[in-house]
């Protein structure tokens, strides 16, 4: 299941959190850590050198504890592609509703990609790249509950994360 984002992956923290993760993630899966590398080339033109830098290191560290913690095998979109998964709707939704403070999308989100003993571990790791993203002027789009709880319960093939 994917679900629109063209214009969404046009703002500059919600591309930075999404190529991120997609470039973290297929450097995983393939073996191939020059994603990594393409990553780090993402930050640093858009935050600069130790911006760049503060914010993938809380990045990493977030993709890697979520991977130690999801309740599945977390997945991905390839690298540019103008679609999102489920799991990259969520992860937006939980880094988003840290930002905003609002409760019932965070808590919705972090069900949805950690077990329930890993939960508090996932938060830590979200609340360390959100805050890093917001002091760096990223604030990220909220993502709507009801958005949220459909993607959790539905079958839907796309939707516009407005």
């Amino acid at each position: 299941m994917t679900h629109s984002a063209d214009p969404y992956l046009t703002r500059p923290g919600e591309h930075l959190v999404l190529e991120g993760y997609r470039y973290w993630s297929t450097g995983i899966i393939t073996g191939d850590y020059g994603h990594w590398e393409e990553a780090w080339n993402l930050f640093a033109v858009q935050l600069g050198t130790k911006d760049g830098r503060l914010a993938l290191d809380a990045l990493t560290k977030f993709t890697k504890t979520l991977g130690l913690s999801s309740v599945a095998p977390l997945r991905t979109s390839p690298v540019g592609c103008c679609h999102l998964c489920k799991d990259e709707v969520l992860i937006l939704g939980l880094l988003s509703g840290i930002q905003h403070d609002d409760q019932t999308a965070l808590t919705l989100c972090l069900d949805g990609l950690s077990c329930p003993k890993r939960c508090e571990e996932v938060l830590h790791s979200a609340e360390s790249l959100a805050t890093i993203l917001r002091t760096l002027g990223k604030v990220l789009l909220p993502v709507p509950a009801g958005t949220i709880k459909a993607i959790l319960t539905e079958n839907i093939s796309t939707t516009t994360l407005q």
